[in-house]
């Protein structure tokens, strides 16, 4: 795969990227380039035994279960995707990756030490600075834990970045209907001082919502997010 968004954004982001999936069924060595072929197993490997750390720590930090979202399989659902970003020559006329928000339960990026990361805090953007041996963690929920505002600047410098993130999502066996029940906010979470702000919705609403769209922030909690009357 070459640029994802190529004929679906208003301008093309200056930068390839490789996908993979890489879930409980492991991807077929030949589809994996040779020269990275080893290194992108291994992350994947360790990538996805940090996630479930994390998740296991997210529910702890939200009063429920450590093993909650794991036996809902929320994050059985792994994809790899390797960010190539080569030389601009003019990085003020593009971007390297436009404003938008990852619509993945879990998120982790491995980076380079080029730099070009931004997130959006205060309405104002705030370059990430690469630390070594770092690594990135975006995640989502019921409004709870937000899925940040983020880009990556086209690259201006002589060396090209490359950043590999890890993006885990709900996976199930879907019906003859193509669904697999409904995910949304954990009842064990809401109340009316906390009423649900998404709608429940099947894993065939989400992939509706997520593949075949423009990137842009929001594009998928938005169409599941409930307007308050009045």
């Amino acid at each position: 795969m070459s640029n994802t968004d190529i004929y679906l954004s208003k301008a093309a982001s200056w930068r390839d990227t490789l996908k993979l999936e890489v879930g409980s069924e492991p991807p077929k060595k030949e589809n994996i380039p040779e020269i990275c072929r080893s290194g992108l197993l291994e992350w994947a490997q360790h990538g996805t035994l940090f996630s479930e750390k994390l998740v296991e720590l997210m529910c702890e930090g939200l009063g429920v279960r450590p093993g909650k979202l794991k036996e809902m399989r929320c994050t059985e659902s792994v994809i790899l995707l390797g960010h190539f970003y080569p030389h601009c020559p003019q990085p003020d006329l593009t971007a390297g990756l436009v404003p938008h928000t990852d619509h993945t339960l879990v998120t982790i990026l491995l980076q380079d030490q080029t730099g070009g990361l931004q997130v959006k805090r205060d309405n104002q953007w705030v370059s990430v600075v690469p630390i070594d041996g770092a690594i990135t963690v975006n995640i989502i929920s019921n409004d709870k834990y937000k899925s940040v505002e983020h880009r990556v600047l086209a690259n201006g410098s002589a060396e090209a970045r490359i950043s590999i993130p890890l993006l885990f999502h709900p996976a199930g066996v879907c019906n003859e209907d193509g669904d697999s029940g409904y995910y949304g906010p954990l009842v064990e979470l809401l109340s009316t001082e906390n009423p649900p702000k998404y709608r429940k919705f099947t894993l065939k609403e989400f992939w509706k919502q997520s593949q075949g769209k423009a990137i842009s922030p929001n594009i998928v909690t938005n169409a599941f997010k409930i307007v308050a009357e009045g």
